[in-house]
Order: C-alpha cells, then sequence, then structure tokens
C-alpha cells in the first residue's frame, strides 16, 4: 500500500471516530443490570477501573481488566464476542472508551452502565 492509500485510510479512521455519536453506545442501568444478574448466567461484568479501585469495591462477580490492558487482553479473557458483556468504571467515561475498543474488536453485544460505579454506591 503506497504512502497516500495509508494516509486516506488513516484520516478516514479518524473522520469516523469523530462523527461516532455518544447515543450509538448502548447503556444500561443499574436496575435493569441487577435483573439481568439474577435473570442470567450468560453475562460477563468487567470493571475497566485500575486493580487498585477495583479492590476498593467493585459489583459482585465482576472481573477487572483495566482499560489499559483491555486491548490486548479481551479475545483472551472475553473469548465469546456474542456473550453479553457489561462494562463499567467510576461514571461512565473509561467504560464508554472500553466499549468502543470491544466493537472495533467485534464484540456484538455490550452495554456501558450508565453513571458507572459512582451512580450506585
Amino acid at each position: 500500500m503506497n504512502i497516500d492509500k495509508r494516509i486516506k485510510k488513516v484520516i478516514k479512521k479518524i473522520q469516523n471516530k469523530k462523527t461516532r455519536s455518544v447515543a450509538s453506545i448502548k447503556e444500561i442501568s443499574y436496575e435493569k443490570l441487577k435483573k439481568l444478574i439474577k435473570e442470567t448466567t450468560n453475562i460477563t461484568i468487567v470493571d475497566v477501573r485500575s486493580p487498585q479501585e477495583f479492590s476498593e469495591g467493585r459489583i459482585s462477580n465482576a472481573i477487572n481488566i483495566p482499560l489499559y490492558d483491555l486491548n490486548k487482553k479481551a479475545e483472551i479473557l472475553l473469548s465469546n464476542k456474542e456473550e453479553l458483556i457489561v462494562l463499567y468504571c467510576t461514571c461512565g467515561i473509561r467504560s464508554k472508551k472500553a466499549y468502543e475498543i470491544l466493537e472495533e474488536k467485534g464484540y456484538t453485544n455490550i452495554y456501558s452502565l450508565i453513571g458507572g460505579i459512582d451512580n450506585i454506591i
């Protein structure tokens, strides 16, 4: 691929990210998450905060994959790309970034917890 094609490809990728609407990120309330936890076993809850934050308090049965490790560990720790995955962080910002990372990797059933863990304590 020549340099012009590479530059055009990068520009297109940047433009796609800029035009992406926050509204296109699927979100879930804590009340709905609690209901899902009771109703199904096919759910993975992922805390994308740091290990220290995770150790200070978390949602039951959540696994910790810090946002900074998600890109390289997602496909190892989250092998089923169609499984229901709920992401959360402190206030919802990192979980939205994690959502984008997983979506780019082909995950299809992901949600970000509205307001993060701060919204439930």
